[in-house]
């Protein structure tokens, strides 16, 4: 069976293996101090200002997702 995942998908999660996640793994660890709240209890104040980033991310997520099942349950192609 042959991988059915788009090229640029593929490539994207090869990108994801290399220096790149290392560069974005410690940017992310030198400012998780300044995103997060200090409390665990999310605020209403909190979760309304977020409520737009959230939003974007679960439609970029779904577009994602949709483009992994597009490619997993596209039809073969026809051989002679």
């Amino acid at each position: 069976m042959t991988s059915r995942i788009p090229k640029p998908i593929f490539a994207a999660v090869h990108l994801c293996n290399s220096a790149i996640l290392v560069a974005v793994s410690s940017w992310s660890a030198a400012i998780r101090d300044t995103i997060y709240p200090e409390s665990e209890i999310l605020s209403y104040d909190y979760a309304y200002m977020a409520r737009p980033i959230l939003n974007q991310q679960m439609s970029k997520g779904g577009v994602r997702l949709a483009a992994y099942l597009n490619a997993m349950f596209e039809p073969a192609p026809e051989t002679e």
